[in-house]
Order: structure tokens, then sequence, then C-alpha cells
């Protein structure tokens, strides 16, 4: 009796705090005047009444689990897949997604149609729900074919920089992607979102029972972590590298367990498609370090298995031989393709020529701390999407302590490559070691990430080679109360001001106080849970952080209404569907969104963002070269029209935006047909360049350009 009521109590405490958390997420403003209507009308509205219900079900579900017999967990841990498919099944059948295109629907004023169940949009997320979804949309129109003719205008390439939908053989090693070509685009989408979560969750938890000697909750713990960190939820740019190595390492150890030669090449096969996953993210900065966890990770399954593995001379070289062979063959096959794109890429001005040497991230590496309130704070740059709470430097004390001891290989390797990336994020390193390390292609700050995710794995290798408890129950307390409030306070100094203007109201003071004794006490409870090495503790405390620093940081909505049924959307696509041409988009209209809202519609519009240069094409306006250098690079465009008696220029805003300004005569050499725009045009009409009006949409008028 004691039992349940100590688990009811557990799940009743994270639910007040998930309660409260989703009711800062909505009403934010803790100072406002109105704070205490808006308050009680969010306690008091029904879908909030279930939805509270329905996370304290959960909860205590989840606390009845942990505690619950073994076979019970036997069951869940047998039927995993199954849960895991269950999941995915009822996400898309609900058309359930996480994208953040309510921001969308503002500028499209259409805000009616949102239908949010939990969370709000990110502003943030801009790359998210002003280029990649107006992308994915813009491929039903296209029909999936591998070259866009919508996107730049035409003659795009879909996969290698954008890495969008095409029937395609590259659509295999993006396979988050296939359910827009059988599901439509909102199943879709919501394929999309949730196979990437169900994805990662499930090939890191298998990782982690490589890692652990298959101890589950640790695995469970290190997948909650990393599935649903701040980096990967705010990015979720890294989700197919981290889920393929994590695969690749796996079939890798199952590999060198096997005798049964017909496993054997199911293994290779497999293997080869997680290779050249990883391989096609064709993401350098996170690739190439987390390129060392993984190579760590498979000499330690080497090793583990360098005993019981019985080596067949013909049949081990033939498979090793055909894994090199298919994953080069599949590399090569869509990298010729791509090559193009590869090579126009590698030679912009942004990012192609970026190049780092290390230093200048180390002030950022206690920001974890913070973490879980970003999804409560109107965050205002990369710097939050960056972070995971990985127990800096309390994990990397631990480990050595552990190495001293035990002379445990898998964590003496980490700790080397653990050493190595804190020296490149902390200070600047010799050009050539930064070559020679292939770390020059990442940056600190990216760095920062897979060196959180790098804590975390070395976290649970040293939970599972240290069987006994670190201190005694007054010790872990003491010393897990110090250090809490020590790294909370190094933290505070550093990220104070960058929260504080994050935070609405007019009492942010008091709000960052709050910020600051929640933080104090949630980094001492799993430390105490460390200290005194209570899985059980871990694992809770481990799904509460996740939840709050991750599951919040994007919305749950349904559908995609918010975008595709605005007026504005629907009237494009009637004008394009009729009668299509390229379009552009210009005058005080922000690049971002509205230069691919017309995509939206399934119009080619040139200035959609350029994930690529087109060279050729603004050479044809830029006849003497002189502004290679603005044009050349990765840009969300801008354009203005401007009188014949003049030329056209380039301006650079920001290393990925600039302006054109654009003599109506040009407009013929481009081939416009429409122009979206909040200005009068008419007025720029000569006679021999003509504008009419075809359309204004809450302000947005949409010309056609008759020469």
């Amino acid at each position: 009796m004691n039992k349940i009521f100590r688990n009811i109590g557990v799940a009743g405490l994270f639910t007040s705090l998930i309660s409260v958390w989703l009711l800062l997420t909505t009403v934010k403003k803790i100072g406002a005047p109105d704070a205490s209507i808006k308050i009680i009308h969010w306690i008091t509205r029904y879908e909030n009444i279930l939805l509270i219900s329905m996370l304290f079900v959960a909860f205590l579900s989840v606390v009845f689990l942990i505690s619950s017999s073994k076979r019970i967990r036997a069951l869940l841990f047998k039927y995993r897949y199954i849960l895991a498919l269950a999941v995915l099944f009822i996400a898309v059948l609900f058309k359930i997604n996480g994208s953040s295109m309510g921001i969308l629907g503002i500028f499209l004023n259409n805000t009616d149609k949102d239908q949010i169940l939990l969370g709000v949009s990110r502003t943030l997320r801009s790359d998210e729900w002003s280029v990649s979804l107006p992308f994915q949309l813009s491929q039903s129109f296209n029909h999936y074919a591998y070259y866009s003719s919508l996107i730049r205008g035409g003659g795009t390439d879909t996969f290698i920089l954008s890495g969008l939908a095409s029937w395609d053989f590259a659509t295999l090693f993006r396979p988050a992607n296939i359910g827009f070509l059988f599901l439509g685009f909102e199943r879709g989408l919501s394929f999309l979102w949730t196979f990437k979560i169900v994805f990662l969750f499930m090939s890191v938890f298998e990782m982690g029972r490589v890692v652990t000697r298959d101890n589950r909750k640790l695995s469970l713990f290190l997948s909650f972590m990393i599935t649903f960190s701040a980096v990967v939820q705010w990015w979720y740019g890294m989700i197919e590298m981290i889920a393929a190595g994590s695969i690749f390492i796996v079939l890798f150890d199952k590999y060198l367990k096997e005798n049964r030669p017909f496993l054997k090449l199911i293994y290779t096969v497999s293997m080869s498609w997680a290779g050249s996953v990883y391989i096609l993210t064709f993401y350098p900065a996170w690739q190439v370090p987390l390129a060392y966890i993984f190579f760590v990770l498979l000499v330690y399954v080497i090793i583990e298995n360098y005993k019981t593995f019985k080596f067949d001379y013909k049949l081990d070289l033939s498979l090793l031989s055909l894994l090199m062979v298919l994953i080069i063959a599949s590399s090569y096959i869509v990298l010729s393709k791509a090559w193009p794109t590869v090579q126009t890429t590698m030679n912009t001005v942004y990012p192609g020529n970026r190049v780092s040497f290390g230093g200048g991230a180390f002030k950022w590496i206690f920001d974890y701390a913070y973490q879980i309130f970003y999804p409560i704070t109107d965050i205002i740059d990369e710097r939050a999407m960056d972070s995971v709470y990985d127990l800096f430097p309390v994990t990397q004390i631990l480990a050595i302590l552990a190495i001293i001891k035990t002379k445990d290989k898998l964590l003496s390797m980490l700790m080397m490559i653990d050493v190595l990336f804190l020296l490149y994020i902390s200070f600047s390193i010799p050009k050539i070691l930064a070559r020679i390390t292939l770390l020059s292609f990442t940056t600190p700050a990216r760095l920062l990430s897979v060196f959180g995710i790098l804590n975390l794995i070395i976290l649970v290798r040293f939970l599972t080679i240290s069987t006994r408890r670190c201190l005694s129950r007054t010790g872990s307390f003491i010393t897990a109360f110090l250090l809490s409030i020590g790294i909370v306070f190094i933290s505070k100094g550093e990220i104070r001001e960058y929260l504080l203007t994050t935070i609405g109201g007019v009492d942010q003071q008091t709000y960052f106080r709050l910020f600051t004794l929640v933080a104090i006490f949630v980094l001492f409870c799993i430390l105490y849970f460390v200290f005194r090495r209570n899985l059980n503790g871990i694992l809770v405390t481990g799904i509460c952080i996740s939840f709050l620093a991750g599951v919040l940081a994007n919305p749950v909505r349904v559908g995609s209404d918010v975008v595709t049924k605005s007026p504005l959307v629907e009237r494009i696509k009637s004008i394009n569907s009729s009668d299509p041409g390229l379009w552009i988009v210009e005058g005080g209209l922000p690049a971002l969104p509205y230069n691919n809202v017309p995509l939206l519609g399934g119009a080619s519009v040139l200035n959609s963002t350029n994930a690529y240069p087109n060279i050729k094409l603004w050479k044809k306006i830029d006849k003497e070269n002189d502004d290679s250098n603005v044009y050349n690079r990765y840009a969300h465009i801008s354009f203005n029209l401007i009188d014949t008696n003049s030329e056209a220029k380039f301006k650079l805003n920001s290393p990925d935006s600039y302006t054109v300004s654009l003599p109506i005569t040009e407009l013929k050499t481009l081939k416009i047909k429409y122009i979206m725009t909040d200005r009068n045009l008419e007025d720029l009409s000569n006679g021999i360049i003509n504008f009419k009006q075809i359309a204004d949409v809450n302000g947005i008028k949409i010309y056609t350009v008759q020469y």
C-alpha cells in the first residue's frame, strides 16, 4: 500500500511540474496585468483538464512500470517494436506532426485554422516552417521528381542539401520521407515527424544496450536524454546521423555474435544501408565529431567479441567486402547525380568556405542547467539549440575515477575523444591539427552538441561498470546539493542576460529567480540519484528533464490547414493551375517567409530560398560579375523593382540573405510572369513593361507582367 501511494505521489509531483510548464508556455507573461485571468482561463478549459489528467495517467503508468515486476517489463521489452509501430500508426492516422507552421499561419492571416494540441509554434524554428515545409509541400506539385521545377525557378536538386522526398533511389537513405510518396502530404508530414522520433529513440536504446551490457533502464535513460535533448528537438537535423550510426554499431555487434551465413548477410546489407544513410546526411559539422564516437564504439564491439568471434576467411572477408562495396556504390550512385550541387556548395562564400579552428564556446558549456526553461521562453538565437543535459563536469570526474579503478577500455577511449572535443571547444588549435583531425569541418558550437551526447554515453558507461554507490546517503545529499548550486550559479553568470531577453512580462528578475531555484532542484535530483546509483530515480528524473527540455520544444498539432487552407495560398494555387509561370516576391515583404509562400500553391519561384546559388542565372543580370561574392551563397533573397534607368545591384544583408535591386527591364531577361508584393506596381508601368493586378489578399497583391 505504501508503494502505491508513493507511486501516486511521484506521478502527481511530475504532473504538477509539467502542468506548470505548460501553463507558463501558454500564458508566458507572468508579470502582465491580466496574468491571473489568463491562468484561470487556462486551468478551467476542458481540454487542459483532460490533458493534465492524461499526463497524470501517463506518468503514473511510467512510475508503476519502472517499479513493476520483471515479467511486465520483459513483455514490454519483447513487444517494443510493435509498440513503436503502434505509436507511428496512430500519429499518422490522426495527422499529428510537430511543425511550427502556426508562425507561417500568422503571416498568412489564417490563425483560426491552427490546430495545436500541445505546446506552441516556435519562431526560432524558421528553417522548418519557412523553408523545409514549403519545400516539402512543393514536391507534391512537382510529382516528387528528383529535380524541382519550382524551387529557385527550376532545375534544383532536392536531395543532397534539402533532403526532400522524391521518386529516386536516394530516398531510400531518407526513410522519413517515404511517407510523402504513399500517404499524401499531411500524413506524409506526420510520418516524417513521428518516424524520426521513433527511429532515433529505438536505435539509441539498442545502442545503449551494447554500451551498458544490456542494462535496459540505463539504455532507456540514454534514449530519452538524447532523443529529447534540446539540440535534437530544436534543430531536428541530426536525427538520421545518430540513428544510423547507432544502428550500424548494433548490427555489427550482432554480426560478430552470429554464425549463420544468411543472417550475417542480412546484417551486412542492413549495415551498408545504415552507413550510407550516415554518409548521405551530408552535414560534416556534426558528421565528423559523431564519427569519432561511433568509431570508438566500433573498436569496443570488436574487442568485446574478439575471443568468441569465429572468423571464416572466405565468408567474412566476402561479406565485409560486400559491405564496403554496397556503401561505396550507394554513395556513388547518389553523389554522382548530386555532384554538381556538391561542387557548387563547396565553392560558395557561405557556407562552403566556412572553416573553424576551435575556441570560444566554453562559456556555453554549463548552459544545460537552464535548458529545461527554453520551451517556456522566446529564445532568440541558435545558442539554446546546441545544448545537451550532460552533467558536465561531474560526468568526467566520475569517469576518470572509474578508469583509475577499473581500467575500462571503452570508458578510456571515450574520455580520450572527450578531452579532444573539450580542447577544441575551449581553445583555438593549430590549423594543421584541426585539418588532420577533420575538426576544421565543424564549429565549436556544433561540437558542443556532440560533446554533450558523448558525455551522456560516458555517464551510462560509468553507471554500468560502477556497481556500487559512489557515496553514502548523507554524502550524496551534500555533494549533489553543493555541486548543483555551483554549476547553476556558474551557468547563471553567463546565461542570465541571454534568458532575461527571452522572458516576457514586467517581472523578469522574479521569473529568473524561479528558474534558478528549479534548475538547482532538478540538477540536485539527478546528481543525487547518480551518486546513489539509483537507476529508477535516474530514469524518472531523466524522463522529466527530457519532457521539459525536449518534448515541449515543438508543438503537437493536427494537419496543415493553417497553411494549406489559407486564402493567399489557395489564390496562388488557383492562378498557377490555370496559367503557370515564373514568380518572384518583391517589395517590403520580408524574404522569410514570403519568398517561399508561392511554393505552397505549387508556383515556380525564382527567389525562393536558394540552398545553393544559381550562378548562371545571376550572371545574366550581373554582366560584369561585380557581385558574385554576394549571390554565391546559401541565401534568402529579396527583390526590389526599380525603374529602367538603373542597373541591377546585389546588396548583402547577412551571411544568408541579400537584396536584388532589379530594373523592370530585367524581368523579361529572367522570364518573370507573376509578382507577389505589398506595393502598387502599376506606377512602374512604362508602356513597354506593364503590371496588371489580378489579386489582393489581405494587402498582399499579385501582378501579372505584360511585355
